[in-house]
């Protein structure tokens, strides 16, 4: 099973820390000082008044990866990853995303000449402490899911059921009987 990012969208301030934390674990923990360099492949959303963080959900059948046309996408290390290399930048990618995670940046190859190339969440492939995202978010609104912590929800879930499930169900209570009447003949 793919490892993947949850977000609590009731936990998620908003801050961005997911973000900045992403960028400088992709640019050898320095600070980024230009637009052209602040490329997250975590994406803080705000609509009316709830927010959350939207990145790659490792898809096990990964639209993205199907619709490359290089092989650039792959499951590797139980995550998708790009392999910048093979990426031609063709956009297939972006566009069979369902989730809008994936991204084209543009990197410079000479003066005047770029390369577009896919871009994501790599769950910080490396990064010995795991992903940047998931150990700097200050509301803890994020969490690194893997097969094991699956399958401890799905338990706890299923205790909480058969608990439920185990107390008698509320009933109203049955109309009082009345007593039954006796003809006389």
């Amino acid at each position: 099973m793919n490892r993947f990012i949850m977000a609590n969208s009731q936990q998620c301030l908003g801050c961005h820390a997911c973000e900045v934390a992403c960028v400088m674990a992709h640019n050898d923990e320095r600070h980024v000082l230009t637009s052209q360099r602040y490329q997250p492949r975590i994406t803080v959303i705000k609509h009316q008044h709830q927010r959350s963080a939207v990145t790659c959900h490792h898809c096990e059948d990964a639209p993205c990866a199907r619709s490359c046309p290089n092989g650039a996408i792959a499951h590797i290390n139980d995550s998708v990853q790009v392999n910048a290399q093979k990426c031609i930048g063709c956009k297939s990618c972006v566009v069979a995303c369902p989730f809008g995670t994936m991204q084209m940046v543009l990197t410079p190859v000479a003066p005047n000449q770029f390369k577009a190339s896919a871009h994501k969440c790599d769950l910080c492939q490396g990064r010995e402490q795991g992903p940047a995202c998931v150990e700097n978010c200050p509301a803890d609104a994020l969490q690194l899911v893997t097969e094991d912590s699956l399958t401890r929800l799905a338990k706890t879930r299923r205790l909480r059921t058969a608990r439920q499930e185990i107390r008698p169900w509320p009933t109203e209570a049955p109309p009082p009987r009345r007593p039954a009447r006796r003809h006389v003949a």
